[in-house]
């Protein structure tokens, strides 16, 4: 084998990887227009279980405490090529510092979105709570509006 030729295999070795992995996105894409996940059927879902003192607060009470919010993102969303228009619900349980210990997405959503909502969410803060001069752990849920 001369080396033109091995050049020109690894060439098209190349030209398949690229071809594979653009239909591989392209996939991915299609999928998650048609409101179907490529990923495993069997997805762990996660919850957050408050604590026997954590105080459940209303989705206003809650949003109203905020002090740092931090809105879900992804390239292939802010790209554009792909319309979204979509309500993730993440429910967050809240340290006595006010930093998010927990956050789990309630319901059903997209895999993408769910997850991005989810990370988005555990970086939210808030104003502590304090009920009779102590600083309480609390928890809610955080809606998002996802449109693109």
């Amino acid at each position: 084998m001369h080396s033109s030729d091995r050049f020109r295999t690894s060439e098209l070795d190349l030209n398949l990887r690229v071809a594979f992995r653009v239909l591989g996105l392209s996939l991915l894409a299609l999928g998650w227009l048609a409101g179907l996940s490529i990923s495993s059927p069997a997805q762990e879902q996660h919850q957050c279980n408050p604590g026997p003192l954590s105080v459940q607060l209303s989705q206003e009470r809650l949003a109203r405490r905020a002090l740092h919010r931090v809105e879900p993102t992804d390239p292939l969303i802010n790209s554009r090529t792909i319309e979204v228009d979509a309500t993730v619900t993440v429910h967050v349980e809240v340290d006595e510092a006010g930093r998010v210990t927990c956050a789990a997405v309630v319901g059903k959503a997209h895999p993408l979105l769910g997850t991005i909502s989810a990370k988005a969410a555990q970086n939210w803060t808030f104003k502590p709570l304090v009920k009779h001069g102590h600083s309480k752990p609390m928890g809610g849920e955080i809606v998002f509006h996802i449109k693109r």
